[in-house]
């Protein structure tokens, strides 16, 4: 379950916002803070009661002036929309980490060294 917190930047929202969880007994999975007053918070999913009360906590926090389910965080989006891009591109793509190893490969690349796509993406390192 994903949350768009819309909030005002106020010292310790972000901070009330997990005591609530912590309170719960909710395990945060990955949390996001956009500068223009959103905050993404990802954890598992809970009951409809459960759900309902932790919305309305949420909205009775000072600062906060929304708050609703999302499908994704922002760098699940942005990384969805990249492998789409990358997938779709008829040039070959790599990207390489610091130690040389391939990150990521398109399929175009991958057909370029002659690799399948899974192959290509255990391309070991060379220095």
């Amino acid at each position: 379950m994903r949350l768009e917190v819309f909030c005002e930047d106020r010292l310790g929202l972000t901070r009330e916002l997990l005591d609530l969880l912590v309170l719960r007994g909710i395990d945060l999975r990955g949390i996001e803070i956009d500068p223009i007053g959103r905050i993404y918070l990802n954890f598992a999913e809970l009951e409809f009661e459960s759900f309902s009360s932790l919305m309305a906590e949420i909205r009775r926090i000072a600062g906060v002036t929304d708050v609703r389910t999302v499908p994704w965080m922002p760098s699940e989006r942005e990384h969805l929309a990249l492998s789409a891009l990358l997938e779709a591109l008829p040039e070959p793509v790599l990207s390489v980490d610091m130690k040389s190893k391939v990150d990521m490969a398109n399929p175009a690349s991958c057909q370029l060294f002659g690799q399948n796509w899974i192959a290509c993406a255990t391309i070991p390192p060379h220095n």
